[in-house]
């Protein structure tokens, strides 16, 4: 029997000691964590704890893949909705304060396997809020020529205070605007077309 211990928010890891200096480890946590994941999320940016991983990109991951469980799917839409309305609303504050230069960042959720601080836009790890240090998955702002990042809420807030550094900022998205109306979109019909759906009943096996 492998050991198990809290390391995140109501969720937990296994491991496998495989000799002494190699080991092998699997996150999981049970479906229930998901009604709190949220908030687990919240605590850790509060904290200015860096994240193990970005809430979004596992939310929006699970929409698109067709393993995810329908109650599952029904769970998490509210929350990738919040999400979409909150990041959709941050980025017309931005909008209306003067940014207005922006790039598309890598569509892409391979990752390499290792954690570190991303600073190239060529790069298509997440960024980390140099604030909060909260992963930025959907987008970020950034000041390449001093290498500062900020979440769009902390870059709001900089904005405010400094418009005169509107010139040397950059939004960088993964999602645009109608990218994310999208995926909303195409998941409340998914899972309205599995409510419609009748279920099959077992066949019965003949003796």
């Amino acid at each position: 029997m492998v050991n198990s211990f809290l390391v995140f928010p109501r969720a937990f890891t296994s491991t496998i000691c495989c000799g002494y200096t190699v080991s092998e480890s699997v996150y999981f946590a049970h479906q229930q964590w998901l009604a709190n994941a949220e908030s687990a999320f919240k605590e850790i940016r509060e904290s200015c704890e860096p994240a193990v991983f970005s809430l979004e990109r596992l939310l929006f991951s699970m929409t698109s893949d067709n393993r995810t469980q329908p109650e599952v799917l029904q769970m998490i839409h509210p929350v990738i909705e919040r999400i979409r309305q909150n990041e959709l609303s941050l980025r017309k504050v931005l909008y209306d304060l003067g940014l207005k230069s922006s790039e598309r960042l890598p569509h892409s959720d391979a990752r390499d396997g290792k954690r570190r601080r991303t600073r190239n836009p060529d790069e298509a790890d997440d960024y980390e809020c140099d604030v909060c240090r909260a992963n930025c998955y959907l987008s970020v702002v950034v000041r390449p020529e001093q290498e500062v990042v900020y979440c769009l809420n902390h870059a709001i807030q900089h904005l405010q205070k400094k418009k005169r550094d509107l010139k040397y900022f950059k939004l960088l998205y993964t999602y645009d605007q109608a990218e994310l109306n999208e995926l909303s979109l195409k998941l409340a019909e998914k899972l309205n077309s599995q409510k419609r759906s009748p279920k099959k009943s077992p066949k019965k096996k003949s003796i």
